[in-house]
């Protein structure tokens, strides 16, 4: 069995990328992609630690990308990719510097409408995440 779409901590996941291994393992998968939302930043992670373990499943580097395509919203998932190669790791960064100015408005939009939610209270409750509409929803429950 495998799975090609998978989000860890560094994106709206549950599991760390370690936790998604021993997952993997529990399951008997034997091919597993981390696709985080719009991040890489688990990558090294999963790679590192998925080969000190014999039982393993192949994991594939993957991203899944936000894009709009006619005015709506659409996710795109790479696999294979590079991801440390310059131009790609500087494109995301600057998409998430662009995603935490839409989050700090949306923060402000919330507390207008009566919600009370800080960006820094979201970086606090998922740390090293890139912080995407699923936070929003996990925090106000």
């Amino acid at each position: 069995m495998i799975d090609l779409h998978v989000h860890s901590t560094y994106s709206d996941g549950t599991l760390t990328p370690k936790e998604l291994v021993d997952l993997a393992i529990d399951k008997n998968l034997s091919v597993m992609a981390l696709t985080d939302h719009d991040s890489v930043n688990g990558i090294d992670e999963i790679l590192s630690y998925a080969a000190s373990l014999p039982n393993a499943p192949k994991i594939v580097p993957g991203v899944e990308l936000s894009t709009e395509y006619e005015g709506r919203e659409v996710h795109v998932v790479g696999l294979f990719i590079d991801h440390k190669q310059p131009e790609f790791t500087a494109y995301l960064k600057d998409f998430i510097d662009s995603r935490t100015t839409r989050n700090i408005k949306m923060c402000k939009s919330l507390t207008d409408a009566g919600i009370e939610i800080s960006y820094q209270e979201l970086l606090d409750a998922f740390p090293d995440a890139v912080i995407t509409r699923a936070h929003y929803a996990k925090l106000m429950i």
